[in-house]
């Protein structure tokens, strides 16, 4: 009888002793990544704000940090005259961006000064 008991109390703690192990909280520390900063210009060149002719709207670091979880979509919808449709739908689904009331085909989007799309068609 006593022996029976051991046996009993040794298995139980060993079932007990296997959920602790499995449950152990592994911590990972989140490290922020430094982007390079990205300037977007309606010229060629190097031109104030003022001087340019044209509506021009700047997304901060602040604006970044304070919106922090969203995607560059999400903080492109806050800006006026940029609308991005289909945020939120299924992946492989169409989005449609608008901007300034153009579709995205009629609108030059430039990357370091290469074309990434072409509005002539």
């Amino acid at each position: 009888m006593n022996k029976q008991c051991v046996i009993i109390g040794a298995v139980a703690l060993c079932l007990l002793s296997t959920n602790v192990l499995s449950q152990e909280k592994k911590t990972q520390e989140k490290k922020a990544e430094q982007l390079e900063e990205i300037v977007i210009s309606a010229t060629k060149f190097e031109l104030k704000k003022e001087n340019t002719g044209k509506v021009i709207y700047k997304i901060s670091q602040k604006d970044i940090q304070r919106n922090a979880g969203k995607s560059v979509i999400e903080l492109l919808n806050n800006v006026l005259g940029v609308e991005i449709r289909g945020v939120n739908s299924n992946s492989g689904e169409p989005r449609s961006t608008y901007i300034r009331g153009g579709r995205s085909r009629q609108a030059l989007v430039l990357i370091d000064g290469v074309p990434l799309s072409d509005p002539t068609g």
